[in-house]
């Protein structure tokens, strides 16, 4: 997929990336695998089916004479489910006959249901379910990590997009002042040829024409670097660098923020949708579970088994005489109850797992800590980047209204013979340079903006289709107004 023409909106560039940046499906693939895990954890209550059918033929010689042939079919039929309760059910039927010359063709019948229910340890917490609630778990973590590194590879492509467009208007504000040197270069020649101005003055006005080539030469480079960044940022293929521009205006001003010191308001915000911090508290969460699970397993192993069974019998050597003996003519049904106990003595391997189980708890509290507090540390700063920026911009914007004032009244000194020309050149570079520190000071604040809405999380949101722009504005946001 290759990007169109110039002049695309920061949206479409970020639509893009979304679409086309090899690291995002690089990420995806992390939600692919914990999406096997999870199968492999359910498939433990998968049902099992069974069959199996045999022949055999016994051919013994007898005492006297000749030889006794018996034949003989068996086949079977069962099914086992093990329940998320811990009950596991085994139903099964078979049957067998034996056919012998001297006593005939009988046919045996077996239908038997084996019931086995855990009363101590894997009563409550059995663990093939506790295996498959962590899949299950670390399946949500691995999306909402997702999400994350998603809005991380986002919010590099913002910045590099930023840089594009401070780089083209840093390379205007270069080539006009090239071009007003070369006019007043040309100004001052014709001056000179009319014996106005004397020549000397020529050096200085071609030294600085040189210079401002050259630092138009600068702001060239820096716009194909920043091109270039971009469109690896972006990972679109076949992607005409060199033909990008931005369609956005750098930002000259910051979003309706909360008064200083709010409090906790702009960091629970990041707290309720950062996708790292979501998937620490699922990571949490499973490995309580396997806390819960390794002090289920300290408790000894009693199973009881209930096996309610028929019997049947029949005779003949005909098919149905076969098959007749699961149904036909059956008694009462039988019935076993037993119980299995099992205990090791030191229980070391259950302990072992309990102090593992605690650490990873332990770890998985103190990393969502650190998170909490790292998120709320990077909303400060980057609320306070945004408001101090916004007041960088304006009185960056009121330097370069004035310098550019001074300058004209430097030219109109100039035309009235009181002032110089090296006086004019010097004002002129004063008002570039302040222009140049004003795209400077509107980059900085739109990249400490692109910083707020990562450290908020409100850069993606998850779509049954997989992660998606999110358009929520941050003033509300901020505000708690957004969701």
């Amino acid at each position: 997929m290759a990007l169109a023409a110039p002049g695309r909106t920061l949206a479409e560039v970020l639509a893009e990336a979304l679409a086309s940046d090899p690291g995002i499906r690089l990420l995806a693939t992390d939600e692919q695998s914990a999406e096997a895990s999870q199968l492999l954890a359910a498939s433990a209550f998968d049902s099992e089916l069974r069959a199996s059918a045999g022949w055999q033929q016994v051919k013994k010689p007898l005492v006297a004479s000749g030889t006794s042939t018996t034949e003989s079919w068996q086949s079977e039929l069962g099914w086992q489910r093990l329940l998320r309760s811990g009950l596991s059910i085994e139903p099964a039927l078979s049957l067998s006959r034996q056919d012998a010359a001297s006593s005939g063709a009988t046919t045996e019948s077996r239908l038997a249901v084996a019931l086995r229910q855990p009363l101590l340890a894997g009563r409550r917490q059995p663990t093939a379910t506790v295996a498959e609630r962590g899949a299950a778990l670390e399946l949500s973590a691995a999306r909402r990590e997702l999400l994350q590194g998603v809005a991380e590879r986002l919010a590099g492509v913002a910045s590099r997009y930023w840089e594009l467009a401070a780089a083209e208007q840093s390379l205007a504000i270069l080539r006009a002042a090239e071009e007003r040197s070369g006019t007043l270069l040309a100004t001052v020649k014709r001056q000179v040829e009319a014996d106005l101005t004397p020549r000397a003055e020529l050096i200085q006005l071609a030294a600085n024409q040189v210079a401002k080539q050259a630092d138009t030469i600068a702001g060239e480079r820096e716009l194909y670097a920043a091109r270039e960044r971009l469109a690896l940022a972006v990972g679109a293929a076949a992607w005409p660098a060199r033909e990008l521009a931005a369609g956005d205006e750098l930002p000259t001003g910051s979003p309706e923020l909360p008064e200083a010191g709010s409090g906790e308001l702009p960091a629970r915000q990041g707290w309720l949708r950062r996708g790292d911090l979501l998937a620490a508290e699922d990571r949490r969460e499973a490995a309580a579970l396997q806390v819960a699970a390794a002090e289920d397993a300290l408790k000894p192993r009693l199973d009881l088994l209930f096996t309610p069974s028929w019997n049947g019998l029949a005779v003949g050597s005909s098919a149905g005489d076969f098959f007749a003996a699961a149904y036909r003519d059956l008694p009462g049904p039988s019935a076993s109850l037993s119980l299995s106990f099992t205990r090791p003595l030191g229980n070391l391997e259950a302990r072992s797992q309990l102090l593992a189980a605690q650490a990873g708890l332990a770890r998985a509290e103190i990393r969502e800590e650190l998170l909490r507090r790292s998120i709320a540390s990077a909303t400060a700063i980057a609320l306070d980047a945004v408001r101090r920026d916004a007041e960088e911009v304006a009185r960056a914007a009121e330097a370069v209204s004035l310098f550019s004032q001074a300058a004209e009244n430097e030219e109109k000194k100039l035309k009235a013979g009181t002032s110089t020309v090296i006086d004019v050149i010097t004002q002129r570079d004063r008002a570039a340079g302040a222009q140049l520190r004003l795209v400077g000071a509107r980059l900085t604040l739109a990249l400490a903006r692109v910083e707020l809405r990562l450290a908020l999380g409100a850069f993606v949101v998850a779509t049954p289709r997989g992660p998606a722009l999110e358009r929520v504005e941050l003033g509300p946001l901020l505000r708690g107004g957004a969701p």
